[in-house]
Parts: C-alpha cells; sequence; structure tokens
C-alpha cells in the first residue's frame, strides 16, 4: 500500500475498471492489512508518511482520471480513516483504562 502514489492512479483506475469496484475493494482491504494487527503485516510509520505525503495526490490523480476512480479514491481515503481511528484508539487506550469508572461514560 506505501508504495502507491499519483504515478500509479492510472493503472489502479484501469484495475478498478476492468475487475470493478467490489475485486477492487477487496484488494485495497488486503493491501491495508484487513483487519489485522499493523505487526502482522508490517506497518509501522510507513503508513502515517504514506498518509500525509502520498495519498492526497494519489487521491487527487484518481479523482480527475474519471467517475470509476473516483470511487477507488473514496475507499482509499475510508481505509486511510479507519486504519489512523484505530491507530488513535490503541494510542489512547492504555489511557482511557487509567480513568476513573464515571469519566468514560
Amino acid at each position: 500500500m506505501e508504495r502507491l502514489t499519483d504515478a500509479h492512479a492510472r493503472p489502479l483506475a484501469t484495475v478498478a475498471s476492468d475487475y470493478g469496484q467490489r475485486w477492487t475493494a477487496d484488494l485495497l482491504r488486503t493491501w491495508f492489512g484487513d483487519g489485522k494487527q499493523p505487526w502482522q503485516y508490517g506497518v509501522g510509520l510507513e503508513r502515517s508518511r504514506w498518509v500525509a505525503d502520498q495519498l492526497p495526490g494519489l487521491c487527487h490523480a484518481l479523482h480527475v482520471t474519471g467517475s470509476g476512480a473516483r470511487a477507488t479514491a473514496q475507499l482509499l481515503l475510508d481505509l486511510s480513516w479507519a486504519w489512523l481511528c484505530s491507530e488513535i484508539d490503541a494510542a489512547l487506550a492504555p489511557f482511557v483504562a487509567q480513568l476513573p469508572r464515571s469519566a468514560t461514560r
């Protein structure tokens, strides 16, 4: 996943067009780790850097490529947000566990 750049927008759009959005979504979910813990698929700081540095350009390039590619760009954004939320939850979990029970309601 972290190797995708805006230069891959057109080939990724072609894949989405040729194989369909469902197949492409399954592929991207697999590349994102599909619910596995980051240590299970080797993601560390690379994902954070990719989201900040490459994802905006890739999504823009997909968006201007056409309507089918726009759905792929949206899926990349959705998967990135889901990943970011899980990272935030994991980072905050030790602190939330230490809060008094009444503070977590």
